[in-house]
């Protein structure tokens, strides 16, 4: 959600929000937290942004995954998803 949406600053510092450092994709703890406690929701359906690709992004990640590459703070996750 990091970067699809604006956010009332006020709300945000009333329910003590933040993003998580050191882990890959913080934007999902969050926006699943501001959802979740959200009393108004506004959908803009215009396309007011280009997205950019780029090379060595996370979300184009070609490495193979192991628990030397993944931060630890997921590390109890590794074994629950190597069948996966």
């Amino acid at each position: 959600f990091g970067r699809h949406g604006m956010i009332d600053f006020d709300f945000l510092s009333n329910i003590k929000l933040e993003f998580i450092n050191n882990i890959i994709h913080e934007d999902h703890y969050f926006g699943m937290c501001l959802f979740m406690q959200a009393k108004k929701i506004y959908v803009l359906k215009d396309k007011i942004y280009f997205y950019r690709i780029r090379a060595n992004s996370i979300m184009s990640y070609d490495k193979q995954i192991t628990k030397d590459n993944l931060n630890p703070a997921i590390y109890y996750l590794y074994d629950e998803f190597l069948d996966a």
